[in-house]
C-alpha cells in the first residue's frame, strides 16, 4: 500500500525518530545496568573511594589522550545543534559512559543528565551521517536523540522530549510538525528499551534505601 504524499513526511520522522529512540534507549539501558553494577560493588568495597584521587588522574589522562574532540561536552551538542558544521565524534558516548561509571565506582559525584544528553546526541549524529541526510533534518534527528537519552535515563519520554524541544528549538530554529513526531518517539521508544531491558525506573542510589521518598529501586538486570 502506498502512503498519499501527505502523510510520507510523517511516516519519515517516526521511522527515524524510533530508530534514534531505539540506539539512545539501548545505550541508556547499559548506562543504567553498569552505574547499579557500579554502585553496588562499591558498598561491597568501601576502601575504593581511597583511590578516587588515582581514578582520576587516569580518567585525565585518558581523556587528554583520547578525549579532545569531545571536551566540549554538553556545549559541544549545542554548538553541534545549532551550528551545523560541528560534528560529534562518536567516541563520545563510549567515553562518556565509562567515565561516570568509574567515576561512581570510585566514589566520585557525577550526574547521568550530562551523560545522557552526550550519548543520545552523538548516537543520532553517527545515525544521521550514516543515512545521509540533509543539515535540517540532522538537527531534527540530533533533538530526538537528546531526548531519548534524557528520557529514557529518567524514565521520563514527555519530559524528554520537552527538554529536546526547550535546548534545541526555542528561539533557534524554525520547526515542522511533523519533526515534533520524531522528538516524541525517540522519547517513547528510548524509554521502551529501557524497560525491555528490565530497568522498571531509574536505578536510585543504594544509600536511599530507607529514605521515605526514595521510589522503588529498578530491577537492572542483565541485558538478555
Amino acid at each position: 500500500m502506498r502512503l498519499p504524499p501527505s502523510a510520507r513526511p510523517l511516516s519519515q520522522w517516526l521511522f527515524l525518530g524510533g530508530l534514534v529512540g531505539v540506539v539512545s534507549g539501548v545505550a541508556s539501558a547499559l548506562f543504567l545496568y553498569l552505574l547499579d553494577l557500579a554502585t553496588d560493588f562499591r558498598e561491597q568495597h568501601t576502601a575504593l573511594v581511597y583511590t578516587l584521587p588515582v581514578a582520576g588522574l587516569v580518567l585525565g589522562g585518558v581523556y587528554e589522550r583520547w578525549g579532545k574532540p569531545i571536551r566540549g561536552g554538553n556545549n559541544l551538542v549545542l554548538d553541534s545543534v545549532h551550528e551545523g558544521d560541528v560534528r560529534l565524534p562518536l567516541r563520545m558516548a563510549p567515553m562518556v559512559l565509562l567515565g561516570t561509571v568509574l567515576t561512581h565506582l570510585f566514589g566520585g559525584s557525577a550526574g547521568r543528565e550530562g551523560t545522557a544528553v552526550q550519548m543520545g546526541g552523538s548516537l543520532a549524529d553517527a545515525v544521521a551521517r550514516r543515512l545521509r541526510v540533509s543539515a535540517a533534518t540532522r538537527r531534527e534527528l540530533l533533538a530526538a536523540g537528546i531526548a531519548g537519552g534524557f528520557g529514557s535515563v529518567f524514565g521520563t519520554p514527555i519530559a524528554g522530549t520537552l527538554f529536546g524541544l526547550e535546548v534545541v528549538v526555542i528561539g533557534r530554529m524554525a520547526w515542522r510538525w511533523e519533526a515534533r513526531s520524531s522528538w516524541r518517539c525517540g522519547g517513547g521508544w528510548a524509554r521502551t528499551r529501557t524497560w525491555a531491558w528490565g530497568c522498571r525506573r531509574f536505578c536510585a542510589p543504594s544509600w536511599t534505601r530507607g529514605c521515605p521518598w526514595r521510589p522503588s529501586r529498578s530491577s537492572c538486570s542483565s541485558p538478555p
